[in-house]
């Protein structure tokens, strides 16, 4: 027989029955112990005569039963949790239930000056807790410490570690780099979220480290204005509490965090959605509405700053942020009364648009298959300690790693903004170095050089009263179309280009010329010439005497080989009224290193060698999956075959998001007479 429980397994090997020794008439006295709140109860038999004891009719154990008079809530404090005592009435024990978070201290914004400040040395601000009494001080900036007005550091992804007093090491050596390097003092400290690693949510003391964090910036550049808006790690914490998350940063999720004379910080705070996706609420986009519309006329540079991206990009995942479309046509709106800028964080290692700048008219594409072209300009906040393994970062929850920030200068109706590159500043912040190289090389997946500096032309703000004329500009074979709009004051010009009015027109090709004869060894080439614009491309002519099998089956690998020409691989095939179509698989679809996430393809040459003949004709489709292009540059390589060639020609797209969409443009066909060498963003390969 056997017994399993628990896990494990039991087996009886040995089972003795014998006789129950002497002779005793047993005389049982009973005794029934009642259950209890954690003993079972039972009847307990005793012989009186040789003392023998067993026990039967057993009862389960009792519920807790609550006294409520007894009943006692404890309110929560600025330091301790709140919870609710209850009595058993059957046991007389008490439990605690109903635990409420405590409430953190309620600081006003302003404090006590109980130290004046001097030119060489710092005063003092002590601020008074309004519910509990309790202070804490400020240090006020020397003169020689003041912000420079019109500076903006924009922070992300600050991934500290559990022990606050020993963390955030590169925020402990930003300021004073920033400082010694760049003379960068900021009026501003913009954040955009995750400012503890996600490891430690259940260990840390969240209110604790975000009190040392906020004392870490004020101790190394006091006069600097902190404002600091949620990520998802301050959303996963605070349980979806909009009010734990507004006591924890000292403002609301969604909001303004910023206004001074020239420009406004608007943050809008992370919100997942009921199955863990990113997503931008309604209400949030709404609330967004509502400020930019107190915006209009008054000259300020908006700057939005959030957690989540617009765009569709891998890290770790795919990552699609619900309403992105919603957030953009917003933005888009709004982009033609003010200036703005849309600050993203999050996507902090694999994410092939990190360190990029994009403005008007650039192409973000939002899912695996929408893309939207935007009015704004759009930046990547950097992630201030990035846990990269390839730069010997610490196991995720250190601060081992690089920190990247964005540091943002306001210098008339221009935006200059440079990265700063943190290294070196565990164990020591004090060694910590700083450089402004914002290359990617380091990461696997990326493997690019990235721009440390750039420069924003405003449009709409600065001390010109703008006076816009326009004039448009037809689109040409190659060259999408624009209104330009110049100022006739101060001679600031912008374009604006419109979906479906501005395409390339491609080129318009003749019937071509007989250039080079065919012969017995070598191929003719044939040449054509476009009717609108002077470019020209050519095409071989089979050699004479070349020929393939009619029943060569070109669709399925090793199917001919002649010695000459091999099926290496197969495509998509359907036969239509216009002629062969020939579509590429995944395979076919690369990042720009040569790799997919597919199976693995071969070199771009040996993928397929499709032969075709007599009036056979092809058209190369692209039929791609974003999905296999790990980093957001993709390479498209597929095959055309014209009529009387004995081999194939090999077409291919190559670039990042803006020859995706021009791609998609051309309804993602390109036939043999299409021309992609001249085309805005293509190249043949």
């Amino acid at each position: 027989a056997s017994s399993q429980g628990n896990g494990r397994k039991f087996i009886l090997k040995t089972l003795t029955i014998e006789r129950e020794s002497g002779t005793c008439q047993h005389a049982y006295v009973d005794v029934v112990v009642p259950p209890t709140c954690y003993e079972r109860g039972y009847t307990e038999h005793t012989c009186t005569k040789c003392g023998r004891v067993y026990r039967s009719d057993f009862v389960p154990v009792l519920e807790h039963v609550w006294d409520e008079s007894k009943t006692e809530v404890i309110p929560p404090t600025c330091t301790e949790q709140g919870y609710t005592n209850r009595t058993c009435s059957l046991c007389g024990d008490t439990f605690q239930f109903d635990f409420v978070y405590e409430l953190l201290h309620d600081w006003p914004k302003e404090g006590v000056v109980t130290k004046e400040a001097t030119e060489t040395e710092r005063g003092e601000l002590t601020f008074t807790c309004t519910r509990c009494g309790a202070t804490k001080t400020r240090p006020t900036a020397a003169g020689t410490e003041k912000a420079h007005q019109d500076e903006i550091l924009f922070i992300s992804d600050v991934h500290s570690a559990r022990k606050a007093e020993e963390g955030f090491h590169n925020l402990r050596a930003m300021f004073r780099l920033l400082r010694e390097n760049d003379n960068f003092v900021p009026e501003v400290v913009s954040g955009g979220g995750d400012y503890i690693e996600s490891s430690t949510n259940d260990n840390a003391d969240w209110p604790h480290s975000y009190e040392v964090m906020h004392d870490i910036m004020y101790n190394t550049s006091p006069d600097t204005y902190q404002t600091l808006g949620s990520g998802n790690h301050e959303w996963e914490w605070s349980r979806q509490s909009e009010e734990m998350i507004e006591k924890l940063l000292g403002e609301p999720r969604v909001g303004l965090g910023y206004t001074s004379d020239n420009f406004v910080i608007f943050h809008v705070g992370a919100h997942m959605n009921g199955t863990g996706q990113e997503e931008f609420k309604d209400e949030d986009i709404e609330k967004l509405h509502a400020f930019l519309e107190t915006q209009v006329g008054n000259g300020k540079i908006v700057f939005v700053q959030t957690h989540w991206p617009l765009h569709y990009a891998y890290n770790w995942a795919w990552r699609t942020t619900k309403n992105a479309g919603q957030m953009i046509d917003l933005l888009n709106e709004y982009s033609e009364k003010m200036d703005i800028c849309f600050v993203w964080g999050h996507n902090h290692h694999q994410d092939a648009h990190r360190h990029m700048f994009y403005g008007r008219n650039d192409v973000l594409q939002i899912s695996a298959t929408e893309y939207k072209r935007i009015k704004f300009n759009y930046l990547n906040a950097g992630c201030l300690n990035e846990n990269a393994a390839e730069q010997d970062a610490g196991p995720s929850g250190s601060d081992y790693g690089p920190g990247y920030c964005l540091e943002a200068r306001l210098q008339g109706d221009k935006l200059i903004l440079d990265y700063a590159h943190i290294t070196g500043a565990y164990p020591d912040p004090t060694q910590a170095k700083l450089d402004h190289n914002a290359d990617l090389l380091y990461v696997e997946e990326i493997q690019e050089a990235r721009p440390s500096h750039h420069e924003i032309q405003f449009i709409r703000t600065g001390d010109c009263e703008h006076d816009y004329t326009s004039v448009h500009v037809d689109p040409t074979c190659t060259e999408w179309g624009k209104d330009v709009y110049t100022c006739s004051k101060s001679g600031v010009s912008y374009e604006d280009i419109i979906d479906g009015r501005d395409d390339p027109l491609g080129h318009d090709w003749d019937e071509g010329e007989e250039t080079v004869k065919p012969t017995t060894q070598a191929p003719g080439l044939m040449t054509f010439h476009c009717t609108r614009c002077d470019a020209t491309k050519t095409k071989k002519l089979r050699r004479i005497g070349a020929d393939i099998p009619d029943d060569v089956d070109f669709t399925a690998a090793d199917s001919y080989d002649d010695g000459q020409y091999a099926i290496l691989g197969p495509t998509g095939y359907e036969q239509t009224e216009d002629g062969l179509v020939i579509k590429t698989t995944r395979n076919a679809v690369e990042d720009c290193n040569g790799r997919n996430e597919g199976d693995q393809a071969n070199t771009p040459e040996d993928m397929i060698r499709v032969p075709v003949h007599g009036d056979w004709s092809a058209t190369l489709n692209f039929g791609f999956d974003t999905a296999g292009a790990s980093n957001g540059y993709y390479q498209f390589f597929g095959f055309y075959a014209a009529q009387g060639e004995d081999y194939q020609n090999m077409a291919g797209i190559r670039g990042g998001d803006k020859a995706f969409q021009d791609f998609i443009r051309q309804d993602g066909a390109i036939t043999a007479d299409s021309d992609l060498a001249s085309a805005p963003g293509l190249d043949t390969v």
